[in-house]
């Protein structure tokens, strides 16, 4: 099947490779087939996928994602629809991974973070702010 598997924890994501112009056979047959390869491989080891938190992305340029006509997957009779952003150990990934939604998270947090030490800074000394 030649996909690469990634895990953490109970975290899994299964990578591969296609052309687009083979995205039909790969699309509607071939995810079937690593999912139900991925189920079996949990069934062994007590554990199940849950269907509803299963999440389809393609990473690829903005001119190859233009020819992606698939937009989903039936999989064990669960529609599992294409994301643009998944979530993966904290780092929100894009379909172009551009990180534009990662940065713009952490410099949401950096500047909540020092609005929130702006407004308790008069109780803090000198030597507390001067770090």
């Amino acid at each position: 099947m030649d996909v690469s598997v990634e895990g953490y924890a109970d975290d899994h994501q299964v990578q591969k490779q296609f052309g687009v112009l083979f995205q039909f056979q790969f699309l509607s047959r071939g995810i079937e087939n690593i999912y139900n390869a991925a189920e079996v491989w949990m069934f062994e080891f007590f554990l199940m996928i849950n269907c509803s938190k299963t999440l389809l992305m393609i990473v690829a340029p903005p001119s190859v994602m233009e020819q992606i006509l698939i937009k989903g997957s039936f999989i064990n009779g669960c529609c599992i629809r294409f994301v643009s952003e998944a979530k993966n150990l904290g780092v929100i990934l894009d379909s172009f991974l551009s990180f534009d939604t990662q940065v713009k998270k952490v410099v949401s947090g950096c500047f909540n973070t020092l609005r929130k030490i702006s407004r308790i800074k008069k109780f803090l000394t000198y030597d507390d702010l001067n770090f």
